[in-house]
């Protein structure tokens, strides 16, 4: 019979990996953080060129490529903290508060979710600024620059960009969505539903709760933990 790991070497272990993650997260907001300055910056120097007769207004056809970028850009990290984030609270965390008999360790995950349980205005504010920061630029920009519009090929540049402005609407809806579809479950919570789905339960003929974690759509600075949702199959 195998022996059991040591207890200390596991809870070890398991915080070096909680540390090496966060701070992986920790990159991952920093470097969200100087592309959006870097996009800022950009956006504000194109209009400003533009408006000002430095620089032709064909020169906004440039901002919705520019915006759509920066966005994938900006959700490809959030889904990188996402996941992070997910594993850090519905593995790593569990495995440490259980053998130390501590469920109140590492609660940060806990905290942030009942703060998401708030009023829904206060959740709503980072997918409106995601869609003033991304979408509403750039289509500013198509609106000013139609007085300018001659030749075939900056007519078809000028209908791209809806194309691109039209997908960063649907993604920041999503967003949205998430906002309204999304039940934070606390540790308790998930606990207790492993422990309901135990083989003991396991009844012939009756029906068993399948717990399955579903990440948010997207992550915000306020919101790092996914949801359990139950999926009824019978045995």
């Amino acid at each position: 019979m195998a022996s059991s790991p040591d207890k200390n070497l596991v809870i070890s272990a398991a915080l070096a990996e909680y540390t090496a993650l966060r701070a992986e997260v920790t990159n991952r907001i920093s470097g969200q953080d100087t592309m959006l300055n870097l996009y800022m910056t950009a956006v504000a120097a194109i209009f400003g060129f533009a408006l000002s007769g430095h620089a032709d207004l064909l020169i906004l056809l440039v901002l919705p490529l520019l915006s759509t970028a920066a966005r994938l850009l900006y959700h490809n990290h959030n889904m990188y903290i996402k996941l992070v984030s997910a594993y850090l609270n519905e593995q790593l965390r569990p495995l440490v508060t259980d053998r130390l008999g501590e469920p109140g360790l590492l609660g940060w995950h806990e905290r942030s979710a009942e703060y998401q349980r708030g009023p829904r205005w206060r959740r709503l504010a980072h997918p409106t600024g995601l869609g003033l920061l991304f979408p509403v630029p750039a289509a500013v920009a198509l609106v000013l620059v139609v007085p300018r519009l001659s030749s075939p090929w900056a007519w078809l540049a000028w209908a791209g960009g809806w194309l691109l402005v039209l997908a960063q609407v649907v993604l920041t809806s999503q967003r949205v969505g998430s906002v309204g579809a999304r039940r934070a479950v606390s540790h308790a919570e998930y606990r207790q539903g492993v422990n309901d789905t135990t083989a003991d339960d396991r009844i012939p003929g009756r029906e068993q709760a399948v717990f399955r974690f579903q990440p948010p759509c997207e992550h915000d600075p306020q919101q790092g933990t996914g949801r359990i949702s139950t999926l009824s199959s019978p045995t």
